[in-house]
């Protein structure tokens, strides 16, 4: 080989080394997103009044909208408000409607592979949730509960599109919500 050969071949080499180097996530910081899914619910001891007592076992779509800061690579906090929609379900002949909502402050700890975020996180949810029994009147229950989930970001510099599974145990609701989302990194 040649020296113009030489020199083209490690102009190559450095290029390729220099692009699979180069970030392909976002640097630590701020971000916004929105995500759009799907949440089952379970609601427990719903009673017929003759001391026979089923569950309400539904799903609905639910709807996310979240923010955040990475202190870096690998940990950060985030919060959001959910709206897990209006699972129902038929109970005694008679339909059972619960509407939950709530606000999460969540640790979260992210493992990057390439292009895509491992994560994982775990925190609190504010919520409230509102049963109504057709025809007999509706029970409101609200607190504070473990949230946690797990989930994936593929990066595309400051975007990602993010996919989540949360799990909120509620006093005498189940919460499982299974979502897509986009994000925008600051």
């Amino acid at each position: 080989m040649n020296n113009a050969s030489n020199s083209k071949a490690a102009w190559l080499i450095a290029s390729a080394m220099a692009l699979a180097s180069a970030p392909v996530v976002a640097d630590p910081g701020a971000y916004l997103g929105v995500s759009v899914g799907d949440a089952s619910a379970e609601v427990d001891g719903l009673d017929n009044g003759g001391g026979i007592t089923d569950e309400l076992d539904g799903s609905d779509t639910s709807v996310k909208v979240f923010g955040g800061y990475m202190f870096n690579d690998y940990l950060g906090v985030e919060g959001a408000y959910i709206d897990f929609g209006n699972p129902d379900d038929n109970i005694f002949g008679t339909n059972v409607e619960a509407e939950i909502t709530g606000y999460t402050v969540q640790a979260i700890g992210s493992v990057p592979v390439g292009p895509v975020n491992l994560f994982g996180k775990v925190g609190m949810i504010s919520y409230d949730a509102d049963v109504t029994i057709q025809g007999l009147g509706n029970a409101d229950e609200n607190g504070e509960e473990l949230a946690y989930g797990v989930g994936a970001e593929f990066n595309i510099g400051s975007f990602a599109i993010r996919g989540e599974y949360e799990i909120y145990d509620l006093d005498d609701v189940d919460v499982d919500m299974i979502s897509i989302g986009a994000v925008v990194k600051f």
